[in-house]
């Protein structure tokens, strides 16, 4: 029954954003990004990998540490994905997380987060994404994919743009976040961000609320990133107003159409298992973004 109803929404949405997997194709960049000059080691040098010249970059966890990239280059809007294969067997209490993040001394925290969340050995992992605006987070959605995530590389994706954030599994929207200054709602207005790709140990909370913790006779824990695409502005300023190829920034990417709203809710009722706006034990009152969301 569930495989029935995947199969009726996900071409739909597929299908939604046809015309952005055409469009990018235009502005496709290098799928052999480069260590030491796309991206740089912020964390362990010895735990990140990548021994096929950049054709994939792989970070891992073991008892001392946790590894992290991040690219050497600041962005403003933008698009940027990679396929991920996450850990096979017991991930039970690791972390893996693919997210942009503002940083510097005076930098407002924003930051748009896609975290996995692991399993013990023949559980699913969990989807969660997060929204961080002018220091202002709390925004966790969580939900179940329609694929194992550790058995084959997947794309995941967040375009941004001056209205609208998206967030894509294998071309399929599964989150929106509208920019909702008027209600109120702050919105991430182009302060500069880099682009992560981080594992390490969260098993104070990461499984079943922290009561399963990493079991270290599987470690190494590994993650593997390839085909990343990094298509925004490269930027030092905030409020960068355009740039070059800026296809992200387009009137088609400003807003969902009811159909796309749709499709987007049809997703979410079946895969999303906790979401912050029917929270009501954090929130009497929804924020005002669930409205629109």
């Amino acid at each position: 029954m569930a495989m029935k109803k995947e199969s009726r929404i996900l071409p739909l949405l597929q299908i939604s954003v046809l015309i952005l997997l055409v469009t990018y194709s235009t502005y496709r960049v290098s799928a052999a990004p480069n260590i030491g000059t796309d991206f740089y080691v912020t964390w362990s040098d010895r735990l990140v990998q990548s021994p096929d010249g950049g054709k994939t970059i792989s970070v891992s966890l073991d008892y001392n540490s946790g590894s992290a990239i991040g690219t050497t280059a600041k962005y403003v809007y933008g698009y940027f994905s990679a396929q991920i294969k996450l850990v096979g067997d017991n991930s039970a209490g690791t972390l893996a997380t693919f997210y942009l993040k503002s940083l510097g001394e005076n930098a407002v925290h924003d930051e748009l987060d896609f975290e996995f969340l692991g399993n013990s050995s023949g559980q699913p992992y969990s989807l969660q994404t997060n929204v961080f605006a002018n220091d202002l987070g709390g925004r966790e959605q969580r939900m179940n994919l329609w694929f194992d995530p550790r058995a084959d590389f997947h794309t995941y994706a967040i375009l941004w743009n001056s209205n609208l954030i998206i967030f894509y599994v294998d071309g399929t929207p599964i989150r929106i976040f509208p920019n909702n200054n008027g209600l109120g709602v702050n919105y991430l207005q182009g302060n500069p961000m880099k682009l992560y790709s981080t594992i390490y140990n969260a098993d104070s909370w990461v499984t079943q609320g922290g009561k399963v913790k990493i079991d270290w006779s599987y470690a190494p824990f590994t993650v593997t990133f390839k085909n990343y695409m990094l298509q925004g502005c490269a930027s030092e300023v905030s409020g960068a107003t355009a740039c070059s190829s800026s296809w992200w920034d387009e009137p088609q990417y400003w807003s969902f159409t009811t159909t796309q709203m749709q499709a987007l809710k049809n997703i979410q009722a079946t895969y999303v298992t906790y979401n912050y706006c029917t929270d009501r034990a954090r929130f009497s009152t929804p924020p005002a973004e669930c409205s629109n969301t």
